[in-house]
């Protein structure tokens, strides 16, 4: 079970690049210039689909509903289940603790980098499509039994799209690039609707969430802290477990 408490360099060398060119993609005009194009042409596509039919406008919003992410929850817990389950008995505490590391991280990433970081002490004010664009189609509007959230002034980063990011690294990380694939599909589900109703741009979640991500789980998994974590509770559980015959 024990491993090499070992730090990964060159990934958090990578994972520092690779924020550096995001951001700096942001601040750079030509680059910035694209981001706006693909940013505005995305959401003017993408929002069209809920302009005029009601279904589409009634599956939206209930996909978009605060409680919806329930099931969201349910979805990643099953991707973690899988990764315990599959593992040899002797090994799968040793999964758990992997795991409750994962959603420990997510949870503070969240919490404190998110909401109280940069939306609390250090506010990011960047309206959100639907406000750019006044003639948009505002699913609040159409959908008035279901409380929708489609603005924020402050819409970089996006909070799902922090944990939708985070979920695609974990999951790559703990069971590889085949498992990994269908948790972006599904992390792609998970951030639709707040894009197709503008609460969020496409580079809110490209840029903010993902560079978040990326350095959380740099500082995560490719220094020692995973597998000392994962160590530790592992030992200390099978220490307290009582024995027997």
């Amino acid at each position: 079970m024990d491993q090499n408490l070992t730090w990964n360099f060159r990934g958090i060398g990578i994972a520092i690049g690779a924020v550096i060119f995001l951001i700096g993609s942001l601040f750079f005009p030509p680059t910035r210039y694209i981001w706006d194009l693909i940013d505005q042409n995305l959401f003017l596509l993408i929002n069209s689909w809920i302009a005029t039919n009601p279904l589409s406008q009634n599956i939206v919003a209930i996909l978009n509903y605060k409680r919806f992410d329930w099931v969201h929850d349910l979805v990643f817990l099953t991707f973690f289940i899988i990764y315990v389950k599959n593992a040899p008995r002797e090994k799968r505490l040793y999964r758990i603790a992997q795991v409750l590391f994962a959603v420990l991280l997510a949870a503070l990433v969240i919490l404190y980098i998110n909401k109280t970081l940069l939306s609390t002490t250090y506010r990011i004010n960047r309206d959100s499509p639907s406000l750019y664009f006044p003639n948009c189609t505002r699913l609040s509007e159409k959908v008035t039994w279901l409380f929708v959230k489609d603005y924020s002034r402050c819409s970089f980063p996006a909070d799902h799209g922090t944990t939708a990011c985070l979920f695609i690294g974990v999951i790559h990380i703990l069971m590889g690039a085949r498992a990994g694939l269908f948790a972006t599909l599904y992390a792609l589900f998970f951030v639709s609707p707040r894009l197709i109703v503008g609460a969020h741009w496409l580079t809110d979640i490209l840029v903010g969430s993902a560079s978040i991500a990326i350095l959380a789980l740099a500082i995560g998994y490719c220094t020692p802290l995973a597998e000392l974590f994962a160590q530790k509770f592992t030992k200390t559980t099978l220490v307290k477990k009582p024995h027997v015959e």
